[in-house]
């Protein structure tokens, strides 16, 4: 580690968190008072050998925003259950694999068009398979998709009056 992280916890015999710990890191402008509305990264979690493993949380916490991983981690990555909240506005709660979406999930995305939730099949971070898009307005997209895209004309369109319209997507 650099001068610019602290780690209070744990530790193997090696000297590498080991256990139960808590590891804060900050940028060199981040000990300058002058700056204190800057961020910094913290994990308060499990650890094994160095490595982040069990559940832990992650976060960058900043002065207006906080955002991060908060669930089950194997080798240093996202794996298992957890939730994923990022700086583009959207929160992630489902299953993860080697650090990604893989499985069945739900994302909420407070930015894009108005807003909508996903609910539904992801694999290797992106929306793969069926799934249901509730938008903003009550209108919902059913269908499949791949690589993170609605597969055209697979699907149901259904208005926020409930109206359904096969292959309007």
């Amino acid at each position: 580690w650099d001068m610019d992280t602290l780690y209070l916890g744990e530790k193997s015999p090696a000297g590498l968190p080991h256990g139960k710990g808590v590891m804060i890191h900050m940028g060199p402008d981040d000990f300058d008072p002058e700056n204190s509305d800057r961020s910094f990264f913290k994990y308060d979690g499990y650890w094994v050998n160095g490595l982040k493993e069990g559940f832990g949380i992650d976060a960058q916490v900043d002065k207006a925003l906080d955002y991060g991983y908060a669930g089950q981690w194997v080798g240093g990555k996202q794996h298992g259950f957890g939730t994923f909240k990022s700086l583009e506005g959207y929160i992630y709660e489902g299953p993860f694999k080697a650090g990604l979406f893989h499985g069945i999930g739900t994302m909420t995305n407070f930015v894009f068009e108005g807003g909508f939730v996903f609910k539904g099949s992801f694999r290797r971070g992106k929306e793969h398979g069926d799934g249901v898009q509730t938008n903003a307005d009550g209108s919902s997209l059913v269908g499949e998709w791949v690589g993170g895209r609605r597969l055209a004309g697979k699907g149901v369109f259904i208005s926020e009056d409930g109206t359904r319209s096969a292959d309007k997507w």
